[in-house]
């Protein structure tokens, strides 16, 4: 029995906040500061592979069913509660698509009896965790690095800026300097089979760091590697058997994130910017002292400085730095623009999680929250920027209509 649950068969009983990214999920009971898992988001399977992740399936049938395994174990291993006896809280994406909503939500409402479950973008949820309003998100996903704005509880849709920077690039990145820096096996294709996604991923984890602007000038540059200090690390394979890297592999895979070679040549300081100058004028300075970084890549040590830093740089020489983008270099000329960030309360993979919590334990369930007799009747989940099911009652608060 969960530690509350005594508590809330006495009094009431707590909703379950859900955050089921495409790799992991996070799950907990409204009102605590922590989520009860974190898991991977995938079921197990009968095949060679042994498992397969949510995010890999073939139609809403198979869909179905994999949301019905995976919640049943979650509940049942985990959560340790009856699904029909709890409100729900999902925290889903901003660009969640449409067969990925209304599949979850016919296993809550029609398969676990579901009564009550309340729908939360995470820009929203991340924002609502800091006690504020507004905010430019910094999210690091899985497959993207998505810049998202919140001017007073609203996302400037607009402004939003996506680009492939998220952990698979940064891991690719990892593998291929990795390869290039073993120092005591030189085996290529025995590397590539000892260098799963698991083992880059844990290395990430555990090795990986953002390093100094002037550090990173020095790794730019072959001829000072060698005048620099990098410390070789071992990383241990099965107990008996290790890798050693020269000390560069700890520090260079992050420069993907501020010195691109890709075609498009972007960085995530230049999507800031980008952002910023889409928003309108009176928002900028705000959205600019509020800057937040949420999802699990973001914890790397060193990113939250080394990002202020290359901000400062840009807009302080904007002339030089901004010379191929007019625009960038006509807005931010004056270099006027203070940039802050959130100490956020938990680490930023929680945050949108915590702001689910929240949610789930004031009045906003009640208010927001989609009843199941409302998805019988029009069969579908009003999208998050739907106004035609937005009503005003009595009393001034906003509700969703249930006629």
């Amino acid at each position: 029995m969960p530690i509350y649950e005594g508590i809330g068969i006495i009094n009431e009983k707590y909703p379950v906040v859900l955050e089921i990214g495409r790799y992991l999920t996070k799950a907990g009971f409204a009102g605590e500061s922590s989520p009860r898992c974190v898991i991977p988001s995938k079921i197990k399977t009968k095949d060679a592979a042994g498992s397969r992740r949510l995010s890999d399936f073939k139609d809403s049938a198979d869909l179905y069913q994999m949301l019905v395994e995976f919640l049943h174990h979650l509940y049942c291993k985990y959560l340790l509660v009856t699904p029909k006896d709890r409100k729900v809280v999902v925290v889903e994406s901003l660009f969640a698509t449409t067969i990925w909503r209304q599949t979850l939500a016919k296993v809550l409402y029609l398969h676990y009896e579901v009564l009550t479950v309340l729908w939360i973008p995470s820009p929203i949820a991340s924002v609502s965790s800091t006690n504020q309003d507004t905010a430019l998100i910094v999210d690091f996903g899985s497959e993207e690095v998505q810049i998202i704005p919140v001017f007073k509880g609203v996302t400037i849709l607009c402004g939003v800026v996506c680009h492939e920077l998220g952990a698979d690039t940064f891991d690719k990145e990892l593998k291929s300097i990795l390869m290039d820096n073993c120092l005591n096996n030189s085996n290529k294709e025995e590397l590539d089979r000892c260098l799963t996604p698991a083992k880059v991923e844990d290395i990430r984890v555990r090795c990986c760091v953002v390093t100094s602007s002037s550090r990173a000038a020095q790794i730019q540059r072959p001829e000072d590697i060698t005048l620099t200090k990098f410390k070789p690390f071992l990383y241990e394979l099965d107990g008996q058997n290790f890798l050693q890297f020269h000390g560069i592999a700890r520090e260079k895979p992050s420069e993907v994130w501020f010195k691109n070679d890709d075609r498009d040549g972007i960085s995530i300081p230049l999507m800031i910017l980008q952002v910023l100058s889409i928003c309108p004028v009176d928002t900028r300075k705000p959205l600019a002292a509020n800057i937040l970084i949420t999802g699990g890549t973001g914890m790397l040590p060193g990113l939250r400085g080394r990002l202020l830093k290359e901000l400062k740089t840009l807009t302080a020489n904007s002339a030089d730095t901004l010379m191929n983008d007019p625009v960038l270099q006509e807005r931010f000329a004056n270099g006027n623009y203070e940039f802050k960030m959130y100490d956020p309360p938990v680490k930023p993979n929680c945050m949108a999680w915590l702001g689910g919590t929240l949610y789930g334990a004031t009045e906003a369930l009640g208010l927001r929250g989609i009843n199941k007799e409302f998805f019988l009747k029009h069969g579908l989940i009003p999208d998050w920027c739907d106004l035609q099911f937005d009503m005003v009652n009595a009393n001034g608060s906003p509700v969703i209509s249930r006629g």
